[in-house]
């Protein structure tokens, strides 16, 4: 697939904040709807983010950082991977749907036992730690999968992946390198989803349903946000 370029994708997101957003990277306080998931705290644009989506990564970065409280972590899960990976969804709708189908349909055919389709994402084998080009979010989800086992389908900024462990050190360390191999579709390119979300983030418009998961938001945001009176 030949994604978007980087200035289609900002023009695109500049056209749904016309629609969409009142003031420039703001937020303001709503009650939920009735469509929405259940354990829905924030929407970007009217995509949710839930208290699923922020507290399954609890115990992937609490260990990096054992002194912070919960409140710090659940802030640094939602600066550093809910908002991201929520803004890089609105950038391209239908690519973003095309490439998780793609990446499911290369998964079943591994859990199989089959080849990759030669028209979707191949495996690929990374050694190192979370700080390599591994990420974090590759790491974390290896250390809760079972060796040897592919994962479930999981969305990164600007992509969708899944992993499978082949190595770990006993203990596993925040600083341990491990082996994976894994299966990556992109529907921003790799090299241009870090820079087309730290944009993006300067316009969204940001919906508490919540009250209570408002104070998780980064100070950046409330700071330079206007809470209805």
């Amino acid at each position: 697939m030949i994604s978007p370029s980087k200035n289609a994708l900002l023009i695109a997101f500049s056209m749904i904040c016309m629609v969409a957003c009142k003031d420039s990277s703001s937020v303001e306080v709503t009650p939920p709807a009735l469509d929405l998931p259940e354990d829905t705290v924030l929407l970007v644009e009217g995509l949710p983010i839930t208290r699923t989506d922020i507290d399954r990564w609890l115990s992937t970065y609490a260990p990096l950082e054992p002194a912070k409280s919960k409140h710090a972590i659940r802030r640094y899960i939602m600066t550093n991977h809910s908002l991201p990976v929520t803004v890089g969804a609105l950038a391209d709708p239908e690519g973003r749907a095309q490439a998780r189908k793609r990446l499911e349909a290369t998964l079943k055919a591994l859990k199989n036992g089959d080849e990759a389709p030669t028209e979707g994402p191949q495996v690929q084998r990374i050694h190192g730690s979370f700080k390599d080009r591994m990420g974090l979010d590759r790491w974390g989800v290896a250390k809760e999968t079972p060796k040897g086992e592919w994962s479930e389908v999981f969305e990164t900024v600007g992509g969708f992946t899944a992993v499978r462990l082949l190595g770990a050190p006993d203990p596993w360390l925040p600083n341990s390198e491990i082996t994976i191999e894994h299966i990556t579709e992109d529907y921003i390119p790799e090299e241009e989803s870090r820079e087309f979300v730290e944009q993006a983030l300067t316009e969204v418009h940001i919906q508490v349903i919540d009250p209570e998961w408002g104070r998780y938001l980064p100070t950046l945001y409330l700071h330079n946000s206007k809470l209805p009176k």
